[in-house]
């Protein structure tokens, strides 16, 4: 393991927790586990400046944080379930999972063309007569 993945263990193990739970998290590829993504980012730098705020006695910057992060979370989750329910295939799903998703959508919905294999296309018939 290195230096970096050690001290990050030790950390969490300083204050109670386990990464093995941390490893084990897996966000869906669509739209949805993509804003998921950002918005942990933009938490954990709101609780950095939350911490921040407690370390300068700064109530403030511990109110302006703290609202950003709940602002953000109450619209992130309103945004992500209705996105969710209108478009659920994009909202956890993309690239060739998209596809398969769509296709199964379709056999549901029997609206899938029958594919013709090893078949030649019509013969063009000449107009005019002797054919050479």
């Amino acid at each position: 393991m290195s230096e970096q993945n050690q001290s990050i263990e030790s950390v969490l193990k300083s204050v109670g927790l386990s990464s093995s739970g941390i490893e084990r998290i897996k966000l869906g590829n669509g739209v949805v586990g993509k804003m998921t993504s950002s918005q942990m980012g933009l938490y954990v730098i709101c609780f950095a400046g939350i911490g921040g705020g407690i370390w300068l006695e700064n109530y403030t910057m511990i109110l302006g944080f703290g609202a950003v992060a709940v602002v953000s979370f109450l619209f992130s989750s309103v945004a992500s379930m209705w996105y969710a329910t209108k478009y659920p295939g994009v909202a956890l799903l993309e690239g060739a999972e998209l596809v398969k998703y769509h296709q199964i959508e379709m056999a549901a919905r029997d609206i899938v063309p029958e594919v013709q294999e090893n078949t030649l296309p019509p013969v063009l018939e000449q107009i005019g007569g002797d054919g050479g």
